[in-house]
This record gives C-alpha cells, structure tokens and sequence, in this order.
C-alpha cells in the first residue's frame, strides 16, 4: 500500500539529503518531532504507585547517527549546540507529575541507570565492576528518578497527616526522600549557634 504521510516525508528527506540539498541530520531531527508530536497525543498514562523503581513507561530510547539533535528541538537553550556527526541516544518522555514533555541526548549515567533497573542489577556489585563508590552509583540512580526517566515508590518517611489537620500547608513538607541522623556525642560543642539547642 501507499506509505504513511509521516514515511513519505522522511524518504523525500532523506532523498534531499542524498542529493545534498538538505543538511544530513534532517531526517533524524523530523523523526525526532514526529515521535514527540504522538507521544504529546497519547492519554497520559496513569502510574498507580510503584513497589519498586521502575522505567518510566512513556520513556523512549532512540538511536540516531547525529549528536546534540535536542539542542534544535529546545529552542530556548541558550547555549544551543550545532548537530555534528556521531552515534547517540535521544531519550524522549512525559514527567510523571507535570506531564510536561521532555527530551534530551542521552548520557552515560543515563543508560547505567536505565540498565541498572533493565537487567535488575546490584548497586553494590554494578559498583564493584564499575570500579565507582556505591555513592556514585546511587548519585546516577537517584539522579534518575528526579528526572523522570525512572520511577520510584513513594518515600515510606512521612508525617501523620492527621496530626496536622487543623494547618493548611503542602503535603510535600510531610514527607522526605532522606532521614538526616545527628549523633551528638559528648555535647560539648564550643560553638554557640543561634538555633541549635546544644
């Protein structure tokens, strides 16, 4: 049958480009608009919440042959870079909470995170074999979930809501993603700081 208008125009661009007309990454960068253009089409999907970290299920990986293509589609960037030849991934997804379409060149740190959760590998051992501190490790993993890419379970640090009730304030600030121990060991500090009750 006849191609899709959408392969249509791909093929004549690669013609374009074929006969110089046109610069080589232009295929690529229509590609990378036309995949934009359905996700932003499709229903948001609904994540119910998690029980473990997971791929973001909006999230495309896509392999193309020109560095920095993302650069021409954010044209607010201000330090926008030229299209250069060379192998690179384009990660292409809508953030959970605002829904708000992203896109960017992948990095390393981002396809470790993506293969860390992918193949369901050890922190530990994916430092070990890395040659990395598990702090850098879970710094590229956790870099991940607040980007959106991944997804994770709520945070089990909360306040008592209820115990808050009767004052109207966010429900971000009755919950944390970290829980800071200090252990005061001799409470003899020799400072005299303003706030701290030592």
């Amino acid at each position: 049958g006849e191609p899709a208008p959408e392969e249509a125009l791909i093929r004549c661009l690669d013609t374009l480009v074929k006969n110089q007309v046109l610069p080589g990454y232009l295929p690529e960068i229509a590609i990378l608009e036309l995949k934009r253009y359905e996700l932003a089409q499709q229903p948001e999907k609904v994540i119910q919440e998690v029980g473990k970290i997971m791929i973001n299920p909006e999230l495309m990986l896509l392999p193309v042959s020109w560095k920095n293509l993302p650069d021409l589609l954010n044209s607010d960037d201000s330090e926008q870079k030229k299209p250069e030849p060379g192998a690179a991934h384009i990660l292409l997804w809508r953030m959970p909470d605002t829904v708000k379409i992203q896109c960017r060149q992948a990095t390393d740190d981002d396809l470790l995170a993506l293969k860390l959760v992918a193949e369901d590998i050890d922190f530990r051992e994916a430092a070990e074999q890395g040659n990395a501190t598990l702090a850098k490790v879970l710094a590229v993993f956790y870099h991940a979930v607040d980007s959106g890419i991944l997804i994770g379970p709520a945070t089990g640090i909360k306040r008592n809501s209820r115990l808050f009730s009767h004052h109207s304030f966010d429900e971000a600030f009755l919950s944390s993603d970290v829980f800071t121990l200090q252990w005061h060991i001799t409470q003899r500090c020799d400072l005299h700081c303003r706030h701290c009750y030592d």
